[in-house]
This record gives structure tokens, sequence and C-alpha cells, in this order.
């Protein structure tokens, strides 16, 4: 049984190891935590009025009085476990990271807001409801219990995908054992001759891009006069367990870009791929600008993609030999990676704002999760199957191969990205802490293209649905050799642009090609309509 597939055990174990070898340095931080704690206990009691018999208090009062100082010994032990990582002897900075990471975990678990005493408002809504709130919360943890022992932070009753989410009318116009494609309508008399290929990520179900008619890409694609096709992934269970990565990209993203084309009957498409669909994209130009073989892409857009994992974030903890091979291990019955598995994984790096406080709303409250589209998708991923899963964590996360010339080869064909001739437009969010803005950054560095590159404000999803408005409170800012030296250093030097970074993509896109054609029918003889979009395997 597979107790501990993040290796968190030894992470800990050895920063105990650590300190143990300097043991007067290990008693004085004990030592520094016992006074504190001990001068908020005086301080407490002498905050308390001792005249009256506290218990006749009111109990909201008592519970506020005690969760106050409860936060304030939580914030004393969490400044002195800060301390008690950072000085720990005989140990290297990105050990020491990854011993913070792991504490702060623990730390965010056992903030006092997490237990039902030290919660004011817990407290003050059970009293309201006359103990109601308390069988609600009972009833919420029992829902996600027993069905994927997550914590749900969208109410599932709110949406439904093809009624209320994914509602763009388009048609499914190929489908194979991996993906279903999607031609969207035209909605305009004139559509620009190039079409638009979103090549969206396995690991989540494609209609991140179509949410809400009011949040759809999409939507505003096609009203800009856009001909859109989108990749929408099978969910894998145990027959596909040996799809590989580079079955993705030929039969997945190469063959999707084909049809475009033939579709459309041009012979190149604009090409963009979300997160870990932006990695593919990368590697298949990589491929066929190296060997010189036939290149239906005009311009590359990756959107919150690493192509450079040498330095990928706080998700780095969660990988190393060990862990990749407890991984193996959870997928040899299945054949695949479980959903909640990677969900969880993805909640942990900000734990702080995506598990606690809905423990506290659903359970400790009784509450029922927000009404939210994004986090409604969010919640509805997918499974990755096994062959494809280690080879990703080998070869891009713990080898870096794919920033490497020739280093990998997919079906024979080396790779090397630096081959890359084709523009470049990049997008990477301030607050993304899956795939770091420092790290989308990095492929201009390893390509010989011209590239743009823009620095979206919040965070892996919420830096993407941006649609434009004149309300607007987003920003973005544009990187070029003007003021590039200003990234690394303070990019708020650099001036920003108000609202959606969409309409300078789609000008982008035009200064590439800007012909015009009639509107572009839905299929062709080739590759005729099969059924409506959503289509089958996002329902999977």
């Amino acid at each position: 049984m597979i107790t501990d597939p993040f290796d968190i055990t030894s992470s800990l174990t050895n920063l105990l190891t650590s300190w143990t070898k300097n043991s007067d340095g290990l008693k004085d931080m004990f030592k520094k935590l016992e006074e504190d704690i001990n001068s908020n206990f005086l301080n407490f009691l002498q905050t308390n009025d001792k005249s009256e018999n506290k218990f006749k208090k009111d109990l909201i009062k008592k519970v506020r009085s005690n969760s106050k100082y409860a936060r304030k010994n939580f914030i004393t032990i969490h400044k002195w476990i800060q301390e008690f990582v950072e000085n720990v002897p005989e140990t290297s900075d990105k050990e020491k990271e990854r011993y913070l990471f792991w504490s702060k975990q623990i730390l965010n678990a056992i903030s006092p807001s997490n237990f039902f005493w030290t919660n004011p408002t817990a407290v003050q809504n059970f009293l309201n409801s006359e103990g109601g709130s308390f069988k609600n919360g009972i009833d919420n943890w029992f829902k996600d219990y027993s069905k994927d022992n997550l914590i749900s932070f969208a109410n599932e009753d709110a949406f439904a995908v093809g009624e209320n989410l994914a509602t763009t009318k388009g048609s499914i116009v190929y489908k194979n054992d991996i993906f279903e494609l999607i031609q969207y309508e035209s909605v305009t008399k004139e559509n620009y001759k190039v079409p638009i290929v979103m090549i969206q990520p396995w690991i989540n179900k494609y209609y991140i891009f179509d949410l809400t008619e009011e949040m759809s890409f999409v939507k505003y694609l096609t009203e800009k006069g856009f001909t859109v096709f989108m990749t929408s992934w099978r969910n894998p269970d145990i027959t596909l367990r040996n799809l590989d990565f580079e079955d993705y990209i030929f039969d997945g993203v190469l063959k999707s870009i084909e049809i475009a084309n033939d579709i459309c009957k041009t012979k190149k498409s604009h090409v963009t791929g979300y997160c870990i669909g932006g990695t593919a994209l990368t590697a298949l130009s990589g491929i066929l600008n190296n060997n010189k073989m036939k290149n239906p892409i005009l311009d590359i857009s990756l959107f919150a993609s690493l192509t450079d994992f040498s330095s990928p974030g706080e998700i780095s903890f969660f990988v190393s030999k060990k862990s990749i091979q407890k991984i193996k291990e959870l997928m040899e019955i299945k054949g695949y990676l479980k959903s909640s598995y990677i969900s969880q994984t993805f909640r942990l790096l900000k734990s702080e704002s995506l598990i606690w406080p809905y423990f506290a709303n659903n359970y400790l409250n009784g509450s029922n999760p927000p009404n939210s589209d994004v986090f409604y998708w969010n919640s509805d991923s997918t499974r990755l199957p096994e062959k494809m899963s280690i080879f990703y964590l080998n070869e891009f996360y713990l080898r870096n191969n794919l920033i490497k010339s020739n280093a990998l080869k997919f079906r024979g064909f080396p790779c090397d990205i630096s081959k890359i001739n084709q523009p470049v437009y990049i997008v990477g969010a301030e607050q993304d802490h899956i795939a770091p803005w420092k790290e989308t950054y990095k492929i201009c560095d390893h390509i010989s293209s011209d590239s743009v590159f823009i620095l979206a404000s919040e965070g892996h999803i919420a830096g993407f649905l941006n649609p434009p408005s004149p309300n607007s409170r987003r920003k973005y800012r544009i990187i070029d050799d003007n003021n590039i030296g200003k990234l690394t250093k303070d990019f708020n030097e650099i001036e920003p642009n108000i609202g959606s970074w969409w309409d300078h993509w789609t000008d982008w896109l035009i200064e590439q090609d800007s012909n015009k054609i009639s509107s572009v029918a839905v299929g062709n003889k080739k590759y005729p309509v099969l059924y409506d979009a959503p289509g089958k395997y996002v329902m999977g």
C-alpha cells in the first residue's frame, strides 16, 4: 500500500535529523518557542476579565477571545518553524525550500480557522441554525468522501456541460482513440483565411476556453472573424495505459492541424497550446523544423506552457526519482493516474487558498460550495495514462531534456526546439503556481525566431480568461527588447496596459496573415460532421 507518494516523510525526517546534529541549537529553538507561547498565555490571562465566571459570558465572545489567542500562538509557531528550517545546519538551500514547503502544508492544516472552537463564524452558524450547520457539514463531508475524498470547491449541481457551459455552436469533425476535433461555426460573413487550432491540455477538459457565454474565448474569436478548431481529449482508461507523449504529439496535435488546414484549404494554421498542450506543440515544432518535414504551422502561441523545466516552481517538491517510482506503483493496477491525485497535487501548491477555506466553509460552517464555473471546470479533471505520465515526469521535470538538442526522439525523429523558426507569442501570468511566468519566458532563450512575451495579471486560469470589457481591471505588460532588462529585476517598472491581452494577441495573428475569405463551412467531404459539440469525450 502506497501511503506517502510525495515522499513527505523523508523530507521532514531529514529536517529533524539535521537538527539533532546540533543539539545546543535545537534546545535554543525549542526554548524560544516555549517562551513565546508562555508570553502569549500571560497576555491572554490579562485581557480576560476574571472577576466574573467566564462560563457565564457570551459563548461567541469567548470563542472570539480563544480564537484570537489561538491565532497568536499559530503565528508564533509559524515564525518559529520558518526560523527552524532556515537555520537548519549542513543543509542546501534547495533542501531547505523543500522542508519549508512541506512544513507549511502542515501549518496550513492546523490553522485555528480549521477547528470548530477557534472558528467564530462556524460557532455562530451552529447557534443560528440550532445545529443545522453541523448536520449540513457532515452531509457535505460524506458526499466528498463517497466520491473521491476531495474537498469540493464548486457546486456541481449549478453547471452542466452543453447546457450552461461549452455552449458555443460547433461540431465534431474528427475522432480517433485519443481526441475529438471540434470546429466552431462561423458567425461573420467573412473569415480570416488562416484558422486557429487550439491545443488544450489533456490534464483537464477542453472547455476552459468555452465556459459561460460571457467568458468564452472561442466566442470572442469567432466574432472576430476567425475559424476556430479545438482538441477535446479522451479521458483515458486502462485500455490506453500505453499511450505515450509522442502519440499525443502525432495522433493529436499534428493531426488536428492537418485537418484544420484541409477543411480551410490552407497550408498553415495559427496554432495555440495551453499548459501541457503548449509543451506538446513546442515539441512538435522542434521535430518538424529539425527534420525538415512538411510544416503546417504558420505561428505558435503558448499560454502558461513550460518548455524549460529547470526551475518549475513548487511542483518540483512533488517530483523526485523516489516519488516517480511510487507514482508508477500507483498506476500498476489501473494503468492511469487518478484525476483526484492530480487535482490534489495542484491544490496543495496553494492549499491556503484552494483547500482549507473550503474545508471550513463546507464542513465547519455547513455551507455549500460556491457557484463558480471556473472551479467547476477545475474539479472536472481527467486521468493521465501510465506511459505518458512516467515519460513526462522523467524526461521533462527530472532531466529537462526538451531544451537539449536531439536529447529526445519521438517516433524516431530527434527534437531540437532551437530550430523553431516560426513567430512565437508567449503569455505568462504573474501569479501562476503551475507554470511560473519566469519559466514560461525561458523559451525565448532557446528558439531562434522572433517572439513576443506578454505578462498577464492573475494566475494559471484567471490570467487567460480575460474577455475585453470597458470595466476590466486586469493588466498585461508587453515585454520587448526595450524593457527586457526590467523583467527579471522588477516587472512593475514596465508600464502596464489596462484590460485584456486578447485584442493584442488577435492583432498579432492578423499581422502574420490578414487575408480574408468567405466564411468557412463546418467540415468537408473528407472530414464530415460527426455530431454536435461539445461531443462525447468531454462527458467521460
